[in-house]
């Protein structure tokens, strides 16, 4: 679960305080996941993302997404 924490951290740091939580959904945990599979996350925030923020978000689940 090394690349959920990584996710976490990326989320924490683009968004900072304005973070509220960042959930798994989907087959991660409803007992589905393969090792092929994708991870789904949920990021709840207390405003809306600016365009390098949300640039900055896909730029860094791109990474981990090619290191797993």
């Amino acid at each position: 679960m090394d690349q959920i924490r990584e996710i976490a951290e990326l989320v924490g740091d683009v968004l900072g305080h304005a973070a509220i939580g960042t959930c798994l959904h989907g087959s991660s945990v409803l007992g589905g996941l393969k090792p092929a599979s994708d991870v789904d996350v949920l990021v709840v925030s207390r405003r809306r993302m600016g365009d390098r923020e949300r640039q900055a978000l896909l730029d860094g689940l791109r990474r981990a997404g090619a290191r797993s």
